[in-house]
């Protein structure tokens, strides 16, 4: 899984993603595509505590490492719980 920040989340009067700024970020996209990233998502999240939402782009190696993104969060605390080890402090 490889996460990046692509900056302000965009706006339907922004230029095309292969033209003007939004160029260096479709460049990027094509550039994980070349090195084996077979799915990306963007994901934009408006409560990071900055003064506009950010936009994320969440790629992922293969279809099954993706299986996870669609997870329901209680399957994925339930597997986070599974996964933590017991202290002998408790």
């Amino acid at each position: 899984v490889f996460v990046v920040q692509l900056g302000e989340y965009g706006t339907i009067n922004d230029p095309a993603e292969d033209m003007g700024p939004a160029r260096d970020k479709a460049n990027m996209m094509e550039a994980l595509e070349n090195v084996g990233f077979e799915s990306m998502h963007i994901y934009d999240e408006g409560h990071s505590r900055f003064h506009a939402p950010r936009s994320y782009l969440v790629s992922f190696k293969d279809y099954k490492s993706r299986a996870s993104w669609y997870k329901a969060s209680a399957e994925i605390e339930i597997e986070l719980h599974e996964r933590l080890y017991r202290t002998i402090s408790g």
